[in-house]
């Protein structure tokens, strides 16, 4: 059978080593835009761990192939993990540590992004009785048995109330903002609220609602670089700024950095692509496309161009890519009275 994760990279990592302490072949697959994206620092520790991997060849990545199960001595000889691009690799180790088959040392090579993600994947499982520390560059996993708690409460999603703001930007409306967590679980987003004033919004506790920009803003996405899309529109449309730090965007749903410039293009926006992020020239206004406005399989991109296309109109290819994240989305702007049809058209030619 295949373990199908969807357009879910994040699903995808952390199957993959539960996967390879199976005694036996497990195939795991996604949808279109997944097989096109790279995890080859996840599998390069799946096959050290003594595990056989096949995957895809060119550009597709998927299906992988994964024949279990892992060899101790290999574990316990270590393994060898490039952060640079991802945090989620770490995450899929830690949270497998519970069975892995003996406790293994992994080393961290390469700038870690992203970090607080891993670790809260730490805090997480050491709430539940889990076994792993990280000191520098090593992480070090131990099996343990789990305990279980009378109640978790998940977090909200932090990263969400980027469009809220972008919401909030293109409508001039307040926004009522539901779940945002504590500054510890906004694990980097909290900087959505700390410059809040220099993005054209003042966040009074859950209200958020439309000011004049204070000035252009620079802002490092090293821990939040999912907020790239709507950041980048919010820039546009007040003083402008940069984004950086989110050179690990290039390996998102899509070229995050690169599809970015392309989303905000198709609306007559102007923005230039960095190593690490994007420059976005400000008073710029959303123009209605001329033809469905393209999003590349990636759900932020596609929310991004929906909101734009809420101030000017449009058709945006997509229709249900935002049910891997906010599955309310296009239900609460319809509640609004942004008037929105879902239709089916045919493909778009390159």
């Amino acid at each position: 059978s295949v373990l199908n994760a969807g357009n879910s990279g994040t699903t995808l990592r952390l199957l993959a080593p539960h996967a390879a302490m199976i005694g036996g072949p497990v195939m795991l697959d996604g949808d279109g835009s997944l097989r096109k994206r790279s995890s080859s620092e996840l599998w390069a520790t799946i096959e050290q761990s003594g595990a056989t991997l096949s995957i895809g060849m060119g550009e597709e990545r998927l299906p992988a192939l994964i024949d279990g199960p892992m060899n101790p001595t290999q574990l316990e000889a270590g393994l060898a993990l490039d952060v640079s691009r991802s945090s989620q690799p770490v995450s899929s180790w830690i949270l497998a540590s519970p069975t892995v088959p003996c406790q293994t040392k992994i080393t961290l090579e390469g700038t870690q992004v992203s970090s607080r993600h891993s670790a809260l994947s730490l805090q997480m499982l050491s709430m539940f009785g889990g076994e792993a520390s990280m000191e520098e560059n090593q992480l070090v996993i131990t099996p343990s048995p789990l305990k279980g708690l009378n109640e978790y409460t998940v977090p909200g999603d932090a990263s969400m109330a980027a469009f809220a703001m972008l919401a909030c930007t293109v409508s001039n409306r307040d926004i009522d903002l539901i779940g945002w967590p504590t500054q510890k679980d906004a694990i980097g987003h909290e900087i959505l609220q700390e410059h809040a004033p220099s993005l054209g919004v003042n966040w009074n506790q859950s209200t958020l609602s439309r000011i004049e920009a204070n000035k252009p803003v620079e802002l490092d996405l090293k821990d939040a670089n999912d907020l790239l899309p709507p950041l980048a529109a919010i820039l546009g449309l007040n003083k402008g700024g940069r984004l950086k730090g989110a050179a690990h965007a290039a390996f998102k749903e899509s070229n995050r950095l690169q599809r970015t410039a392309d989303v905000l293009a198709q609306f007559g926006m102007t923005s230039e692509v960095n190593s690490d992020g994007l420059t976005v020239q400000g008073g710029q206004r959303p123009q209605r496309p001329d033809k469905p406005v393209e999003t590349y399989g990636d759900h932020r991109l596609f929310m991004t161009a929906v909101l734009l296309a809420s101030a000017c109109g449009g058709d945006v290819v997509g229709q249900s890519l935002h049910l891997v994240a906010d599955e309310p989305f296009i239900d609460r702007l319809i509640a609004s009275g942004v008037g929105v049809e879902q239709i089916t058209m045919p493909p778009i030619e390159d």
